[in-house]
């Protein structure tokens, strides 16, 4: 059964540090992409690893988005993560399962032939270099395969002995040297195949022998056939399940606004895009609703537009700024909330804790850990003081 919860989107922070330590790890759909990106920014000051997937990461073979995309699917595929947001429209996208079947998985002790490896990698879109900086990448060097993973600043380092796996490193890609020795490790497939787009007319052609390009543009036959794998040609959307499928958490829907709307509108510009560079000769030859899944079921729903609902829980936080002639000592504030038997949390930069924790000492107010929220307070309301407010309305 649905949980609703109404406050201000001022105090939806606030409410999540609470959420989190009843709750564990949150997926949480924002209504639009400007908001996932303020509370992806004002979760940062509670010290939260957060994942913000969404619209930026979807734009179809667009190859800038590669190393975003990637780095935010291996978070929340290894458990990086303690909170994931997005938006109506990526939280329904059908996405490529980075641990299945498809992903080749390294033991040490075991035999493999380097040559049979490196065709594996090839396969998955990795390109050859002769050192590996980037994700994406992988060398050869006698008997070693390096390979450009999407953990920050590191590598897989494959050490053969003849045909057995004798060693598995991480190492950094910066110094190339070993960091970490592990006794196995998968290798996800590339979400875009920088291989197809490079020259993507060639080698379809090639591949779809007796389709001409326009059928090839215009139909699924390609995919059909077997003639190339899906999660080559559809990047990001290729599998069979949405992020809260795939990502195991409590799932939040924080509603500001109807986020069908913003939904639909989103799918619009997404659709829009597509046919664009349709147009304009690019292989996207699929219809976007295939590749999105209904109204997703929520845990809970946080909203400040509550009218109809039974059981709706209140959360009542007070957000203020700091009066410009006040910024620079708000002692005065602090004192107020004293007189008025209210807690005040503060929203502060690291190096300003030191200058806070002293104000609240002169003020007899306790300073609370920001990431050890109370919900709320019995004996009044939470005030919110910071310099600059997270949230713009």
């Amino acid at each position: 059964m649905t949980r609703f919860i109404e406050t201000s989107p001022d105090a939806f922070p606030v409410l999540v540090s609470e959420l989190f330590e009843r709750s564990g790890k949150l997926i949480i759909e924002a209504p639009s992409y400007k908001d996932a990106s303020l509370l992806n920014s004002a979760l940062g000051i509670f010290r939260f690893r957060t994942v913000l997937f969404a619209p930026q990461y979807l734009m179809i073979e667009r190859g800038e988005t590669d190393h975003d995309a990637h780095t935010a699917f291996s978070k929340m595929a290894s458990s990086e993560a303690d909170v994931i947001i997005t938006t109506p429209l990526s939280s329904r996208m059908l996405l490529p399962d980075m641990t299945g079947s498809d992903t080749p998985e390294f033991r040490t002790n075991l035999s493999y032939r380097i040559s049979d490896t490196v065709s594996i990698l090839s396969s998955m879109g990795y390109q050859r270099t002769a050192v590996v900086r980037d994700p994406g990448e992988y060398s050869v060097r006698g008997d070693i395969i390096d390979i450009g993973t999407f953990i920050t600043g590191k590598g897989v380092r494959l050490e053969f002995f003849d045909e057995e796996l004798e060693k598995i490193h991480l190492f950094w890609t910066s110094t190339q040297r070993n960091w970490k020795k592990l006794d196995s490790i998968s290798i996800p497939p590339l979400l875009f195949s920088n291989r197809l787009r490079s020259d993507w007319k060639s080698i379809l052609e090639k591949k779809a022998a007796g389709l001409s390009m326009k059928q090839i543009l215009e139909s699924e036959e390609l995919i059909a056939c077997g003639s190339v794998p899906k999660w080559e040609i559809y990047p990001l959307i290729a599998g069979d399940k949405n992020v809260s499928g795939m990502f195991k958490g409590t799932k939040i829907r924080w509603e500001k606004i109807r986020a069908e709307v913003t939904f639909d509108n989103d799918f619009k510009i997404l659709d829009n895009e597509r046919r664009k560079r349709a147009s304009e000769g690019h292989f996207l030859p699929f219809e976007m609703k295939e590749y999105f899944t209904g109204s997703p079921e929520f845990d809970i729903e946080v909203s400040s537009l509550f009218s109809v609902a039974e059981n709706i829980e209140k959360y009542q936080v007070t957000h203020k700024k700091v009066p410009d002639n006040l910024k620079d000592n708000p002692l005065i504030i602090l004192n107020k909330l004293t007189d008025n038997n209210e807690t005040a949390v503060l929203f502060t930069k690291p190096d300003e804790t030191e200058f806070f924790s002293d104000l609240c000492d002169k003020a007899g107010v306790d300073f609370i850990q920001l990431n050890n929220l109370p919900a709320q307070n019995p004996q009044g309301t939470i005030i919110i003081i910071e310099k600059n407010p997270w949230f713009q309305t």
